[in-house]
C-alpha cells in the first residue's frame, strides 16, 4: 500500500464496520478497499487510497461502509522495528 511496507507486511482486513483505533506514537496510515465513513480526533477524513499522518493521541474512528462501495476495508500501518503488531496488555509482540 501507500505507506512503503514489503509486499508481504500485515494489514487490517475489516467487513461492513471499521475499528476505532487510538495510536500511542506518530504513524503513518493508508485506507484502502470500499469506502468508510472515517473521522481522525471526530474530523472527516477526505478521500480515500491514500496516506495519511497520524498523531500520538490520535484517535481513527473507521465508521460504517459507505453504500455501493463494496463491503472491505483495509489499513496498512507504516512498519517499524519489523513486528506485525503488539498486544499491550499481555505484553506479546508478534
Amino acid at each position: 500500500m501507500q505507506v512503503g511496507n514489503p509486499e508481504d507486511a500485515a494489514g487490517l482486513e475489516f467487513s461492513l464496520q471499521g475499528p476505532t483505533l487510538r495510536f500511542h506514537t506518530r504513524v503513518l496510515v493508508a485506507l484502502a478497499g470500499a469506502r468508510f465513513r472515517t473521522t481522525l480526533d471526530g474530523r472527516l477524513v477526505p478521500g480515500w487510497w491514500r496516506s495519511l499522518v497520524v498523531e500520538a493521541g490520535q484517535v481513527l474512528a473507521i465508521g460504517a461502509v459507505e453504500p455501493a462501495t463494496g463491503v472491505r476495508g483495509y489499513l496498512a500501518v507504516k512498519v517499524r522495528g519489523g513486528g506485525r503488531g503488539s498486544w499491550e496488555r499481555a505484553g506479546q509482540a508478534a
